[in-house]
């Protein structure tokens, strides 16, 4: 069982109100909005907050500029700080096509979700990355 309230988290998103609207789905799934949950609008801010916060799961978009999804976690496994070559990556993205979705597990994405996100999809996509990943 996954421990939400306590759970850092790093949503990287182009979409602001996609990042609400996650944000909100994580809050009632137990997460301090605010506290454990923090955002970043690209791959290129995602990267210097995941440095920041050394998150324990990281919700990530495909389609962004300056740095896509794909990039990010290319860039991500190759940080210096502990834990960067693992942390667990859910790619959150409306692009279903199935040579997307080799491209994430190819660069090291766990999991794959497509938009819209249904909130006992979301929780059982997290339990299970993370149990995996322990």
């Amino acid at each position: 069982m996954v421990d939400f309230s306590t759970l850092r988290i790093v949503v990287i998103d182009d979409d602001a109100f996609f990042r609400a609207t996650l944000r909100q789905q994580l809050s009632r799934l137990g997460c301090t909005d605010g506290t454990n949950i923090v955002e970043a609008g690209d791959g290129a801010e995602g990267l210097v907050e995941c440095a920041r916060v050394r998150p324990e799961l990281i919700l990530c978009d495909i389609a962004m500029e300056p740095i896509n999804g794909l990039e990010f976690i290319s860039q991500l496994r190759r940080a210096e700080w502990a834990g960067a070559t693992t942390v667990p990556v859910i790619f959150v993205t409306s692009h279903s096509e199935i040579d997307t979705v080799r491209q994430a597990a190819r660069v090291g994405g766990g999991a794959f979700l497509v938009k819209p996100i249904l909130l006992r999809t979301l929780k059982d996509k997290i339990e299970s990355l993370l149990a995996k990943s322990n």
